[in-house]
C-alpha cells in the first residue's frame, strides 16, 4: 500500500505539493472542507493528480470513516493547506493522528490573526498593537471604530482576520475619508471575515518557511519582500533570499521559533511573515500551510540548500538527517506585473537571455482590460527566478526586467 499524506484544502501550491511528495514515493489525498471562493472558480482540484479527493460532510465520524476507507493507501501524516481549513481540519487531523497533531482547542491561534497576535502578546513576545471589528456591524459602526483606532495610532493597516492572502484587501488609509471608502467599497475576495486593525510598523518585511513535526522545527528559508505602497495598497516587487549565516537570519529565526511554539504550530508546514522594526521583529501573521508563489520560493530554496518544505517535512517524519548544503549564490524572485493592460501572449525571448535567468512561472498567460483587477500576487503576470554568484548581475538583470515591465513590450 502506498504511503500517503492527507492535506486539508490544499489550495496553495497544489501542483508543487503533489510533485514533490510523489518524488519521495508519497501519494497525496485532498480532503475538502470548504467551497472554492467565487473569485477563484477557475481553480479546480480535479486538474491536479491527487491520489484521491474526498469532500467533507461536516460529520466528523462519517468523514473519518470515508478517509480511512481507501484500502490501497496508508495515511501516515497530514496538515492543513489554507488557514480557513484549520478549525474543522485540525479536528480531523487530531482524530487521525492523536500522537502528533496540533491541538484543536487552540486552532484559533493559527487561523485568526487577532488571536495569534493576542497570544504573542500574552507570551511576552514583541507584537503589533491591534484590535478587531465584527464583520456584521454596519458600515457606520465599522468606520467609527476604525477612525477611533486611526486617531490613536495615526498610521494603521486594515486586513481580514482570516481567509486573506497575497495582500488582497490589505489597506493602509491616509486619512479618514480613505477609511470610509474602504468599508463602503469592501467586497470579500476569499471569505467573509472580521477585520483586523493594526498599528502600522516600519522596516523590512520577511517571510519564513518552516516544516514542523512533533514539535521539531526546520526553517528551510528566510527571505525579504520588497514592496511598494501605492495608494494604500501593497505592490510586490521582488523576493530576496536571506543568507543563513547572517545576523539578520539568526535574529529572525529565534523570534519565529518562539512564535511557532507559542501559537501551537507544532506539526505541518508554515509560512510566517514579520516586519523587522528598529526595536526588533514584529509578527504580521502565521499561515499554517506551504509557501505560496506557486512553489517558486520552495524551488529557490531547494536549488540553494537542497531542501525545501516538503523534503524537510519528510525527513522529520522519517527521522532522517536533513541536508545542510549551501551553494554560494545570490537568489531573487522578480515579480513581473502587468503595467500594460490588455495582452494575449507573452514573449519570453528577452527574459530567457538574461545572465541570471533560471526559470519562470506564468500566473496569468493573458489579460483582457475588463479582467484587470487590483494588483496582488493573484493578478501578476509571472514570477521569474534569478540566480548568480555575482549580485551585480542580478541587479543589472532586474533593471532590464523593470524596463520590460514598465514598457510592457513582452506582453503582446
Amino acid at each position: 500500500m502506498q504511503k500517503t499524506i492527507i492535506i486539508i484544502d490544499p489550495m496553495v501550491s497544489s501542483g508543487y505539493l503533489i510533485q514533490r511528495f510523489n518524488e519521495f514515493g508519497y501519494g497525496v489525498i485532498a480532503f475538502l472542507t470548504m467551497d472554492i471562493p467565487e473569485r477563484l472558480k477557475g481553480f479546480s482540484y480535479t486538474q491536479f493528480p491527487f491520489a484521491k479527493i474526498i469532500e467533507a460532510s461536516g460529520d466528523l465520524s462519517k468523514d473519518i470513516r470515508e478517509i480511512k476507507s481507501p484500502e490501497q493507501y496508508t495515511i501516515v501524516a497530514g496538515f492543513t493547506g489554507v488557514d480557513s481549513a484549520i478549525n474543522y481540519g485540525e479536528r480531523v487531523l487530531k482524530t487521525l493522528f492523536p500522537a502528533f497533531s496540533n491541538n484543536p482547542a487552540t486552532s484559533s491561534y493559527r487561523s485568526n490573526k487577532f488571536m495569534m497576535n493576542d497570544v504573542i502578546k500574552k507570551h511576552n513576545l514583541p507584537y503589533i498593537q491591534h484590535e478587531t471589528i465584527d464583520y456584521h456591524l454596519d458600515d457606520r459602526q465599522k468606520i467609527e471604530q476604525t477612525v477611533a483606532f486611526y486617531r490613536r495610532y495615526k498610521q494603521i493597516v486594515i486586513r481580514p482576520v482570516t481567509g486573506s492572502g497575497a495582500s488582497v484587501n490589505v489597506f493602509s488609509p491616509k486619512n479618514e475619508t480613505d477609511i470610509a471608502n474602504y468599508f463602503k467599497k469592501f467586497e470579500p475576495y476569499f471569505f467573509k471575515s472580521d477585520f483586523l486593525l493594526q498599528e502600522k510598523v516600519f522596516g523590512p518585511e520577511y517571510y519564513i518557511n518552516c516544516a514542523s513535526y512533533k514539535g521539531r522545527h526546520y526553517i528551510t528559508t528566510i527571505g525579504q519582500y520588497v514592496k511598494t505602497e501605492v495608494n494604500g495598497t501593497f505592490e510586490y516587487e521582488r523576493l530576496d533570499a536571506v543568507e543563513k549565516d547572517s545576523a539578520e537570519y539568526l535574529a529572525i529565526r529565534t523570534y519565529i521559533l518562539d512564535c511557532l511554539n507559542a501559537l501551537g504550530m507544532l506539526n505541518g508546514l508554515s509560512h510566517t511573515e514579520i516586519i523587522m522594526t528598529n526595536k526588533g521583529p514584529r509578527l504580521i501573521e502565521l499561515n499554517p500551510r506551504i509557501s505560496g508563489m506557486y512553489g517558486c520560493v520552495n524551488m529557490m530554496a531547494k536549488r540553494r540548500y537542497d531542501v525545501d518544505q516538503i523534503s524537510a517535512y519528510i525527513n522529520l517524519l522519517e527521522n532522517k538527517k536533513i541536508p545542510n548544503s549551501n551553494r554560494q549564490v545570490y537568489q531573487r524572485i522578480f515579480i513581473f506585473k502587468n503595467k500594460k493592460g490588455n495582452y494575449h501572449n507573452i514573449d519570453l525571448s528577452a527574459i530567457k537571455q538574461l545572465g541570471s535567468y533560471i526559470s519562470h512561472r506564468i500566473i496569468n498567460p493573458k489579460c483582457l482590460m475588463d479582467d484587470k483587477s487590483e494588483e496582488s500576487l493573484l493578478s501578476i503576470v509571472m514570477c521569474i527566478l534569478l540566480e548568480h554568484p555575482d549580485k551585480k548581475v542580478i541587479e543589472q538583470d532586474c533593471d532590464i526586467l523593470s524596463d520590460l515591465e514598465k514598457r510592457g513590450s513582452c506582453l503582446i
